[in-house]
């Protein structure tokens, strides 16, 4: 944008590292105000026209600087009221920037016309965040216990070259009842999340698998195991070698398309499929849910 950040300027990790919380922010306020005065400049010369440029800025440029170090200060956030205060005092004069309101208009109401959280309860997440993926601390949050080992984190795509990128299409062709066709679905009821496939020849049933996730497991990862179960039957399968699987997770299959998911659990996914499809025909297949499919309707019951 034609602006840096001058190398002078003290970030908030070094001064709350060593001083009170309350004065360490206010020491950092007139620098904040600076960046965010000469951010503001260049911005509105460029973006005046498209006001959801300056929402980038703020989330790109400003929060990243006022929570930097979060690690070091962080613990001082459910200590301190201070800092939870002056926090929101710094976010106050970028948010009217960014909703074009009133200067008399409320930090709480500029909050809720932003669409932003406060910026004390934006570090709170940042730093709970750290201790549950970097420091691997398990964090209590309104009562509920999240472990850090039970926590899904990010693979780098670039462990991989980009030539080997996986991409897995899909089709929304509805089922032929010829060959073989694998129903996934996954589901959760009454705080239990379980997840299934069934197997149909030719319209009969010959084979169904059921797994019980944790409780703590969402819809979205059922979904995916289902379908990780169905790959992996077709790999082991020795007696078929063109295959339908059918699911009505839109979302799982659009993940699955996307070569620059990062979550692990789908590289595990794409690496069996890369292995399948050396040496079988395979085709994934979106279809809709609730309206009388019978391998979706067995996959549905079976998961619950």
């Amino acid at each position: 944008m034609g602006s840096r950040f001058h190398d002078a300027l003290p970030s908030p990790a070094n001064v709350l590292a060593h001083e009170d919380g309350g004065c360490a922010l206010r020491i950092v306020c007139p620098y904040l105000l600076l960046l965010i005065y000469r951010i503001s400049t260049v911005a509105e010369r460029f973006y005046w026209r498209h006001q959801s440029k300056f929402r980038r800025v703020y989330n790109g440029a400003f929060e990243p600087f006022v929570l930097y170090g979060h690690g070091a200060w962080g613990p001082r956030l459910g200590v301190l009221a201070k800092i939870r205060n002056t926090l929101n005092i710094i976010q106050r004069r970028p948010l009217v920037k960014l909703t074009n309101a009133y200067k008399t208009t409320s930090t709480a109401a500029l909050q809720v016309l932003a669409g932003t959280l406060p910026l004390d309860l934006r570090a709170r997440e940042v730093y709970d965040k750290f201790r549950l993926t970097t420091a691997k601390q398990n964090i209590v949050c309104n009562g509920i216990t999240l472990r850090w080992n039970s926590f899904e984190g990010r693979q780098n795509i670039f462990d991989k070259h980009p030539v080997n990128w996986v991409s897995i299409p899909y089709g929304k062709e509805d089922p032929t009842q010829e060959d073989i066709e694998i129903y996934t679905d996954g589901s959760k009821l009454d705080n239990q999340t379980g997840t299934a496939m069934v197997v149909y020849y030719h319209g009969t049933l010959i084979h169904h698998e059921i797994h019980r996730l944790p409780d703590y497991a969402t819809v979205y990862q059922a979904e995916l195991m289902g379908i990780k179960m169905a790959l992996q039957y077709v790999e082991k399968s020795a007696n078929w070698h063109k295959f339908h699987i059918f699911t009505d997770s839109l979302s799982s299959l659009q993940a699955l398309a996307n070569t620059h998911c990062s979550i692990p659990s789908l590289w595990e996914i794409k690496d069996i499929y890369d292995r399948i499809i050396k040496n079988k025909w395979l085709r994934l297949h979106w279809i809709k849910a609730h309206v009388g499919n019978i391998g979706n309707e067995a996959a549905e019951a079976t998961s619950s």
